[in-house]
């Protein structure tokens, strides 16, 4: 008996940890494509964007609606500023705090900038987002909002 109880938990660990790693994945697949997506949308204006450096913000809670430029997403049920084919202009105001940030230094044809992808939810829904963000790379102002978030680009 007591052998067929740590064969149970065995398959049991074996079970969640295959579950934990699909989440993740399934979680990990929506936020790149938000970011190709708005890479893909951004090319034609500002020709050779790409991602030069990431950080995790270690204090997304402290992102304001005040901080943040216009707002990309691919979304249905939260509204943004910025969505292709216009499909995703949602009904719910975006909802303050962020649970997750990514910060992201982008380099294009026009230079150095910040972008923040953003992962923003309610009790029902949950949208990776990217927000741009305005004040110019580098600034006082935008250190300052990137230190206040808690990103910190690796040299």
């Amino acid at each position: 008996m007591k052998r067929f109880v740590y064969i149970l938990l065995l398959v049991l660990i074996v079970a969640f940890a295959i579950l934990a790693m699909t989440v993740v994945a399934s979680s990990n697949r929506v936020q790149q494509n938000t970011l190709d997506a708005f890479l893909n949308y951004y090319e034609p204006s500002e020709p050779g964007i790409h991602v030069i450096r990431t950080a995790r913000a270690a204090r997304p809670s402290a992102l304001t609606a005040g901080m943040s430029g216009p707002v990309f997403g691919l979304v249905t049920h939260f509204s943004v500023n910025v969505s292709p084919g216009g499909s995703g202009f949602g009904y719910k105001p975006l909802p303050y705090p962020p649970e997750r940030i990514v910060c992201l230094l982008l380099q294009s044809s026009r230079g150095k900038s910040v972008a923040l992808l953003a992962l923003h939810g309610d009790d029902y829904n949950a949208d990776w987002l990217v927000h741009r963000m305005v004040d110019p790379w580098p600034s006082a102002a935008l250190d300052a909002q990137l230190a206040a978030i808690g990103c910190q680009f690796p040299p």
